[in-house]
């Protein structure tokens, strides 16, 4: 946790989860292979031909542009070294960098930096 204008804040991993995993095609899912096979006799005749299909659980992938820029609010916001004092609160925030609103606002309003209780 750390201490952002007078209140203590997380990152809510399940939140970060849903974040990076919302697009549809991210999903896991199944993948099917199909393999033919024949077998040929001396005179080149068909004996027999098989069918295998196999049907595999697809990994789940992350959004990687998302998890850049996840990654860099984050970091933009531990990086913030400006000195403040607590008791201003919101009134501090004045003093902070752009670069710090943006990340602070964007994790704050896709609930994946939350207060702690």
């Amino acid at each position: 946790m750390v201490d952002i204008l007078g209140q203590m804040y997380y990152v809510d991993f399940k939140e970060l989860n849903k974040f990076l995993m919302s697009d549809e095609s991210f999903l896991s899912g199944t993948t099917e292979e199909i393999e033919n096979t024949e077998i040929f006799n001396e005179e080149g005749n068909i004996l027999t031909t098989s069918k295998v299909v196999t049907t595999k659980e697809k990994p789940r992938e992350i959004n990687v542009v998302r998890y850049d820029i996840i990654r860099g609010f984050i970091d933009d916001i531990g990086a913030q070294d400006d000195e403040e004092d607590s008791a201003l609160g919101a009134n501090n925030l004045t003093k902070m960098s752009v670069r710090f609103k943006i990340a602070f606002n964007t994790l704050d309003y896709y609930n994946i930096l939350k207060i702690a209780e």
